[in-house]
């Protein structure tokens, strides 16, 4: 269904920043990409833990013990889409 006023190319102009890319963050983030947004802009400073790991969108067991948004950020750069990725 389309919203009126919203097109690709506004999508592909946003920047979207995420505090925290946790489940809940690292979710937000993943779905902003598949939408076309076109920067993507996160940061925390916690690292990935095993129980992390199921909560969270395109992290695996490979991933335990880098910070969560560097984690998250490779997985978003695997789908390339053009999104740009800035971890801070």
């Amino acid at each position: 269904m389309r919203i009126r006023g919203l097109d690709q190319e506004k999508f592909s102009n946003a920047k979207v920043g995420i505090m925290g890319v946790g489940a809940t963050g690292s979710q937000s983030a993943i779905f902003s990409a598949y939408v076309g947004v076109g920067c993507i802009r996160m940061c925390d400073f916690d690292n990935i833990e095993i129980h992390n790991v199921p909560r969270m969108i395109g992290i695996t067991l490979k991933d335990v013990g880098r910070n969560k948004a560097e984690a998250v950020a490779k997985a978003l750069r695997k789908l390339g889409n053009g999104t740009k990725v800035e971890v801070y």
